[in-house]
């Protein structure tokens, strides 16, 4: 815009063509018709609006006012003096044009990089913005296309519950490795999937229950208990998140899309080791340790199964004395199919005697002192759980 308006500027303040010269013209005076204005009115033909046509106008204007800052009437017999003032009027002029040409390309170099911007912004409605360093969505280009799943594939996928059984799950990569801290919460039973593209394994819903689905007349009077299916990001790829899972077996994992109508992300900066062979558990929030209790653990025939489980509930205990409630973890005993009125689901809990603490004589769950339990019971649900 500066480059056009210097050019009105120098329409309204020098002679046209065509205009009559006054009687002080002298034979020494630059002419209206020089070679540069001629060139000028040439380049009026360059499309308006382009780089291309800016830079064109702007380097014949500054050819223009380049020369006609040149030195007034010289004598003709100073011939080094003309020699030089037409190599400063020169030099004058190829600096102007090389300014005039960098920012045209720095014009063009903008408006690309906006055109490349707006064409990133451009992904399909409902995919959760990426949580990576960029803080940018996945290109849509990159997400794999999920296998269709109509109403009737998806009523035969078995459900991934703790009373549920996933056999075509894939298991986890890596049953020692810490998570980002990313929980996904499904808003709608979604189809599990066994990578991305492939077929689904597995069906998942937005609450988990924890009354025995085959015992409704047993547990129609009682309240039933049920929380909000929180699953640990264990991977994740364009349009695609890996959870683990509540299901048997244990390390059940499956990829879901990452979509936003249908998942809700959240974050817990908790992670919980339970160390076994030291009969140990701690609490890391981020990079600090916050606790470290001995606990009990199971014993040699009933042992607490190893890998990477989360925190899968908070339940009050029912007709219990020994824990005010239970945390309820996505792993299930390996020697237990069921245990009391649960299906063999390892829980963390309290105990009235501290004998315990650093034993190994458990039925699989880890019993903790009261105050490991008051701080389990502020960690989010989907909380990654590390057992060694």
């Amino acid at each position: 815009m500066a480059g056009h308006a210097r050019s009105q500027d120098h329409q309204d303040h020098n002679a046209r063509p065509g205009d009559v010269p006054s009687a002080s013209t002298g034979p020494h005076q630059r002419e209206e018709t020089s070679p540069q204005r001629t060139g000028h009115g040439a380049a009026q033909h360059q499309p308006h609006g382009s780089a291309e046509a800016l830079s064109t106008d702007l380097v014949g204007e500054l050819v223009n006012v380049a020369g006609s800052s040149a030195p007034g009437p010289v004598h003709r017999g100073d011939a080094e003096y003309s020699r030089r003032a037409r190599r400063s009027a020169a030099l004058g002029c190829l600096a102007a044009a090389c300014t005039v040409l960098v920012t045209a390309y720095a014009v063009v170099t903008s408006t690309q990089l906006e055109s490349t911007r707006d064409a990133q912004a451009k992904v399909p409605a409902g995919v959760v913005a990426a949580r990576s360093s960029s803080d940018r969505p996945p290109n849509p280009g990159d997400v794999v296309a999920a296998f269709p799943v109509n109403e009737k594939i998806m009523e035969g996928l078995p459900e991934a519950t703790t009373w549920g059984q996933t056999p075509h799950a894939a298991s986890d990569p890596a049953p020692q490795a810490a998570t980002e801290g990313t929980i996904a919460h499904p808003l709608k039973a979604v189809p599990v999937f066994a990578s991305p593209g492939g077929h689904p394994v597995a069906k998942v819903g937005p609450t988990q229950v924890f009354s025995d689905p085959q015992d409704q007349p047993k547990t129609q009077n009682r309240p039933q208990q049920s929380v909000r299916t929180s699953l640990p990001v264990l991977e994740e790829k364009p349009g695609w998140l890996r959870v683990a899972l509540p299901s048997r077996p244990n390390g059940s994992t499956g990829w879901i899309l990452e979509l936003e109508e249908e998942i809700e992300l959240d974050t817990s900066p908790y992670r919980v080791d339970i160390v076994l062979d030291q009969r140990e558990l701690l609490v890391r929030r981020g990079s600090e340790l916050v606790g470290r209790w001995r606990v009990g653990v199971g014993r040699a025939d009933a042992p607490t199964p190893r890998g990477r489980t989360f925190i899968l509930a908070h339940l009050a205990a029912a007709n219990i004395d020994y824990s005010p409630f239970v945390v309820v973890l996505g792993a299930h005993s390996q020697t237990h199919q069921r245990f009391g009125a649960g299906p063999g689901t390892v829980g963390i809990h309290g105990w009235p005697h501290s004998t315990v603490f650093g034993a190994a004589s458990s039925d699989g769950c880890v019993r903790i002192p009261a105050d490991a339990l008051s701080a389990l019971r502020q960690i989010p649900l989907g909380t990654a759980v590390l057992i060694s």
